[in-house]
């Protein structure tokens, strides 16, 4: 089954939009009596995103997934989009969901073996510092 399949199996009342590779469904993280979660396939990933203020986050943890099923298990693809498209690629998501993801993401290499560097290490402080903030 493709990613996108998998996504639009787990909500509910999905339904496609004018436009190819684009959906709205209910969103399963807050009490939705019409549609307000937008799906949109971009390439290989997918990008939700919900008009009522649910994080990326909390939709997926609903539906029983986690961004690497929105990004696709190998890192490097989503990594090789962010450089080849800037913060275009991150614009669909509201800035904690990019933190969130920026501190997964170092999880993921670090406990990969994989060094950060400089740069990396001061925007994973800048991340847990933003979260830490919004808790």
């Amino acid at each position: 089954m493709q990613p996108i399949e998998t996504v639009l199996h787990r909500l509910d009342k999905v339904r496609e939009m004018g436009t190819p590779g684009k959906w709205m469904a209910q969103c399963p993280a807050h009490d939705d009596r019409t549609p307000s979660l937008s799906i949109s396939l971009r390439g290989e990933s997918i990008a939700l995103y919900c008009h009522a203020g649910c994080s990326t986050e909390n939709v997926l943890d609903s539906i029983g997934l986690t961004f690497s099923d929105l990004y696709g298990k190998d890192k490097a693809n989503y990594q090789a989009a962010i450089a080849n498209r800037g913060k275009k690629a991150l614009r669909h998501l509201n800035p904690y969901d990019v933190d969130v993801m920026v501190l997964r993401l170092a999880k993921e290499d670090l406990e990969g073996g994989r060094v950060l560097s400089v740069e990396d290490m001061a925007r994973v402080a800048l991340a847990a510092e933003r979260v830490k903030a919004s808790a």
